[in-house]
């Protein structure tokens, strides 16, 4: 088990940016998409996240045709996480995808939700802490406010250009805060 785990915190750091890279990414103008990989074994993916349980999916879906030049596509693994679920071929996928880019996972996470556009996640509070901060939020999962104003809940036939419009949509705080104190 000592071995696994070296080998998953060595393929982990070589896909790392460095803290200098990362405030260069928060400098730029294309809009930022934030995915917070959840831990593994929990819930959140265990049950909540249906078909999305193998979170690189979700990475898959969206580096697919979603992201363009107008989008950066951050991931961050969850600074709990252990070599569980996470073997060399979670790493060589990874390695596939040229548009995602994975931050430090000890990176201040309040810093990245303040500099993003949008919030995925299979089912997390992340994604509501976002919708507060006026960040619209991708759900790949089932989640208690997948119904609420700048949410899209993603199924496994969601489209592509689905996705797309809602990412180009602005979010309105202010409409998403009347209709939550309604609810």
């Amino acid at each position: 088990d000592l071995l696994i785990e070296q080998i998953y915190q060595k393929n982990l750091q070589s896909i790392e940016l460095g803290s200098d890279k990362t405030e260069d990414i928060f400098n730029h103008k294309n809009k930022k998409i934030f995915f917070a990989l959840h831990s593994q074994p929990e819930m959140s993916t265990s049950l909540l996240a249906g078909n999305f349980d193998d979170q690189i999916r979700v990475l898959e879906k969206l580096n697919r045709k979603v992201i363009s030049s107008k989008f950066i596509l951050l991931a961050k693994e969850h600074p709990i996480q252990n070599q569980y679920q996470r073997d060399d071929m979670f790493f060589k996928r990874l390695k596939y995808l040229n548009n995602v880019l994975f931050l430090n996972k000890n990176y201040s996470t309040k810093k990245i939700l303040d500099s993003v556009d949008v919030i995925v996640t299979c089912s997390g509070t992340i994604g509501f802490e976002g919708l507060l901060l006026g960040k619209k939020c991708l759900i790949f999962g089932q989640s208690w406010y997948s119904k609420l104003h700048g949410v899209l809940k993603v199924e496994n036939d969601t489209s592509d250009e689905e996705i797309l419009d809602f990412l180009n949509k602005e979010f309105d705080l202010v409409y998403f805060y009347n209709r939550f104190n309604l609810w």
